[in-house]
């Protein structure tokens, strides 16, 4: 049975998702979690759909918002009802954002952009490039969502210190589709990284040789 959103919930979808476009992140945590208590179902293709979508405004949320715990909760809505959104979702969306929630533990955690990760954030990092590749596997179109996949799994590939790869994701877009800006962001990026790398290595090397 397909089932139809409650007109009351679909207008909370919408007012949360206003919220997050205002950078209410409060705001929108608030009216969500309020939602939560009431308890959620997911009997049928509706109420998952809604379950989904309340899971991904957590993660977006708490991406966004630096709240760590609005990620984990979404995370977990996510991975407790896996089996269930079987058939309800594709598979590539299903992946993608379990890649952005873990992606987005990672940064809250490691919120530098050129520093390394500790081994836990590193874990999250590898969990995260795996889901997308997932996704990528499910998904292999160079449409908006193939770039947008592309693109966070070479950002995750910089993060995690695998520059290489990262830049080799990065020209495979620019190469199918010159115009697409964020490749070329996110490649300056890894550029940057590899520099300070480099930078970091020499250095440490030098200090090294001198107490020698």
């Amino acid at each position: 049975m397909a089932g139809k959103l409650d007109p009351k919930d679909e207008q909370l979808l919408a007012k949360a998702g206003e919220l997050l476009d205002q950078r209410s992140y409060d705001e929108a945590l608030e009216l969500l979690n309020a939602r939560i208590a009431q308890k959620l179902t997911a009997n049928d293709r509706a109420s998952l759909m809604f379950l989904g979508e309340i899971a991904g405004l957590l993660i977006d949320i708490g991406s966004e918002g630096k709240c760590e715990q609005a990620i984990k909760d979404g995370l977990s809505l996510l991975q407790d009802n896996r089996e269930r959104f079987d058939g309800v979702v594709t598979t590539a969306s299903f992946e993608y954002n379990l890649g952005n929630a873990k992606g987005a533990l990672a940064d809250i955690r490691t919120p530098h952009a050129f520093k390394m990760p500790g081994l836990a954030d590193y874990d999250l990092l590898l969990a995260a490039k795996n889901h997308y590749w997932a996704a990528l596997k499910a998904h292999d179109r160079n449409d908006h969502f193939g770039f947008s996949l592309r693109t966070n799994l070479g950002d995750t590939l910089r993060k995690s210190g695998r520059i290489a790869e990262a830049l080799t994701a990065y020209d495979d877009m620019i190469a199918n589709d010159p115009t697409f800006s964020m490749a070329r962001f996110h490649r300056g990026l890894a550029l940057l990284t590899l520099e300070r790398l480099s930078g970091v290595r020499t250095m440490s090397l030098l200090q090294q040789a001198a107490t020698e």
